[in-house]
């Protein structure tokens, strides 16, 4: 339901800015890729969340999901190339530390 009413929301804005023309023109690939991403991330995202939390605890759960930015910077490092700054690095080790903590 969140994910409809999100998308209604995006479908009116992209009306009321002008913008419905390049979302119309948006290859067929592209739409493949989006629908993926829909579907890996959102929904089995959150089923695999919501089972964690129905089955582990609160404490332990919320803060190993909450670790995206660190998957973000390893994405960008191994899928994409991109070069690692020391604030990213510092943050990287900061997230990890904070989920070792938290576990104990």
């Amino acid at each position: 339901m969140r994910s409809f009413v999100i998308s209604l929301i995006m479908l009116i804005w992209v009306i009321v800015t002008g913008h419905f023309r390049q979302l119309v023109q948006t290859e067929f690939s592209s739409w493949g890729l989006i629908c993926a991403e829909g579907i890996l991330a959102s929904l089995l995202g959150h089923l695999a969340y919501f089972y964690a939390i129905k089955y582990g605890m609160i404490s332990r759960v919320i803060p190993i999901t909450s670790a995206f930015p660190l998957i973000a910077i390893l994405g960008g490092l191994f899928l994409f190339s991109e070069r690692i700054s020391w604030d990213r690095l510092v943050g990287a080790i900061m997230i990890i530390v904070g989920i070792i903590v938290i576990r104990r």
